[in-house]
Protein backbone atom coordinates (compact mmCIF):
# COMPACT_ATOMS: atom_id res chain seq x y z
CA UNK A 1 0.00 0.00 0.00
CA UNK A 2 1.57 3.24 -1.15
CA UNK A 3 0.96 6.69 0.63
CA UNK A 4 -1.46 8.20 -0.74
CA UNK A 5 -3.93 11.70 0.32
CA UNK A 6 -6.83 8.71 1.41
CA UNK A 7 -3.83 7.00 3.45
CA UNK A 8 -3.43 10.46 5.34
CA UNK A 9 -6.75 11.67 5.98
CA UNK A 10 -7.86 8.37 7.20
CA UNK A 11 -4.78 8.79 9.60
CA UNK A 12 -5.37 12.07 10.14
CA UNK A 13 -8.84 11.86 10.84
CA UNK A 14 -7.84 8.66 13.55
CA UNK A 15 -5.65 11.33 15.15
CA UNK A 16 -8.74 13.66 15.50
CA UNK A 17 -11.08 10.58 17.03
CA UNK A 18 -8.53 9.46 19.04
CA UNK A 19 -7.79 13.37 20.86
CA UNK A 20 -11.92 13.39 21.24
CA UNK A 21 -11.87 10.25 23.05
CA UNK A 22 -8.66 11.65 25.14
CA UNK A 23 -10.75 14.75 25.85
CA UNK A 24 -14.09 12.59 26.76
CA UNK A 25 -12.31 10.43 28.94
CA UNK A 26 -10.72 13.67 30.89
CA UNK A 27 -12.49 14.15 34.43
CA UNK A 28 -15.32 16.38 34.17
CA UNK A 29 -15.43 19.54 36.30
CA UNK A 30 -18.10 18.26 38.75
CA UNK A 31 -18.44 21.44 40.93
CA UNK A 32 -21.79 22.94 41.57
CA UNK A 33 -22.61 26.38 43.43
CA UNK A 34 -25.36 26.59 46.08
CA UNK A 35 -28.00 29.14 45.03
CA UNK A 36 -30.21 29.40 47.86
CA UNK A 37 -31.16 27.90 51.23
CA UNK A 38 -34.07 27.71 52.71
CA UNK A 39 -34.84 24.95 55.90
CA UNK A 40 -37.79 25.18 58.34
CA UNK A 41 -36.49 23.96 62.07
CA UNK A 42 -38.75 23.34 65.47
CA UNK A 43 -38.83 27.02 67.15
CA UNK A 44 -37.50 28.59 63.98
CA UNK A 45 -39.48 29.10 60.25
CA UNK A 46 -36.44 30.03 58.20
CA UNK A 47 -32.04 30.29 58.81
CA UNK A 48 -32.29 33.46 60.34
CA UNK A 49 -34.60 32.03 63.19
CA UNK A 50 -32.44 28.89 63.02
CA UNK A 51 -29.11 31.25 63.19
CA UNK A 52 -30.64 32.79 66.26
CA UNK A 53 -31.37 29.75 67.96
CA UNK A 54 -28.06 28.54 67.61
CA UNK A 55 -26.55 31.94 68.39
CA UNK A 56 -28.66 32.38 71.66
CA UNK A 57 -27.85 28.44 72.62
CA UNK A 58 -31.37 28.29 72.50
CA UNK A 59 -33.58 24.64 71.32
CA UNK A 60 -36.53 25.02 69.71
CA UNK A 61 -37.57 21.59 71.26
CA UNK A 62 -39.96 22.40 73.91
CA UNK A 63 -41.32 21.03 77.21
CA UNK A 64 -45.29 19.55 76.33
CA UNK A 65 -47.30 20.64 79.30
CA UNK A 66 -49.26 18.09 80.97
CA UNK A 67 -52.70 19.44 79.76
CA UNK A 68 -51.36 19.17 76.15
CA UNK A 69 -50.65 15.83 77.05
CA UNK A 70 -54.09 15.04 78.35
CA UNK A 71 -55.35 16.61 75.29
CA UNK A 72 -53.48 14.78 72.87
CA UNK A 73 -54.95 11.35 74.35
CA UNK A 74 -51.55 10.52 75.94
CA UNK A 75 -52.40 7.74 78.16
CA UNK A 76 -51.98 8.47 82.33
CA UNK A 77 -50.01 5.31 82.63
CA UNK A 78 -47.63 6.32 79.40
CA UNK A 79 -47.48 9.67 81.11
CA UNK A 80 -46.38 8.60 84.67
CA UNK A 81 -43.76 6.70 82.77
CA UNK A 82 -40.21 7.94 83.86
CA UNK A 83 -39.02 7.32 80.74
CA UNK A 84 -41.49 9.00 78.65
CA UNK A 85 -40.11 11.94 77.29
CA UNK A 86 -42.39 15.21 76.91
CA UNK A 87 -40.63 16.97 74.27
CA UNK A 88 -41.95 18.26 71.13
CA UNK A 89 -39.90 19.33 68.02
CA UNK A 90 -42.06 20.42 65.27
CA UNK A 91 -42.56 24.02 63.65
CA UNK A 92 -45.88 25.97 62.66
CA UNK A 93 -47.91 25.10 60.03
CA UNK A 94 -46.42 21.91 59.82
CA UNK A 95 -49.34 20.73 58.16
CA UNK A 96 -50.19 23.33 55.94
CA UNK A 97 -49.49 22.85 52.56
CA UNK A 98 -50.52 24.44 49.28
CA UNK A 99 -51.18 21.39 46.90
CA UNK A 100 -52.80 23.21 43.63
CA UNK A 101 -49.27 25.64 43.58
CA UNK A 102 -47.05 21.95 43.33
CA UNK A 103 -49.31 20.65 41.18
CA UNK A 104 -50.99 18.13 43.31
CA UNK A 105 -54.89 17.41 43.93
CA UNK A 106 -55.85 17.65 47.15
CA UNK A 107 -56.12 13.69 47.59
CA UNK A 108 -52.62 13.64 46.52
CA UNK A 109 -51.64 16.02 48.45
CA UNK A 110 -53.57 14.03 51.38
CA UNK A 111 -51.30 11.17 50.78
CA UNK A 112 -48.31 12.39 50.22
CA UNK A 113 -45.50 12.12 52.72
CA UNK A 114 -45.37 15.44 54.98
CA UNK A 115 -41.45 15.82 55.29
CA UNK A 116 -42.12 15.41 51.31
CA UNK A 117 -44.85 18.29 51.65
CA UNK A 118 -41.86 20.46 53.50
CA UNK A 119 -39.09 19.51 51.50
CA UNK A 120 -40.95 21.02 48.14
CA UNK A 121 -41.61 24.36 50.75
CA UNK A 122 -38.18 24.59 51.09
CA UNK A 123 -36.82 23.89 47.91
CA UNK A 124 -39.34 26.29 46.69
CA UNK A 125 -37.79 28.82 49.12
CA UNK A 126 -34.32 28.59 48.33
CA UNK A 127 -35.04 29.18 44.66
Amino acid sequence: MTDGPDQQRILDALSRARTQIEELKKPKDQRIAIIGMAGRFPGAENLDEFWNLLREGRSGVREVTEEELEAAGVPDRLREDPDYVRSYASFEEATAFDASFFGYSPREAEVLDPQHRVFLECAWHAM
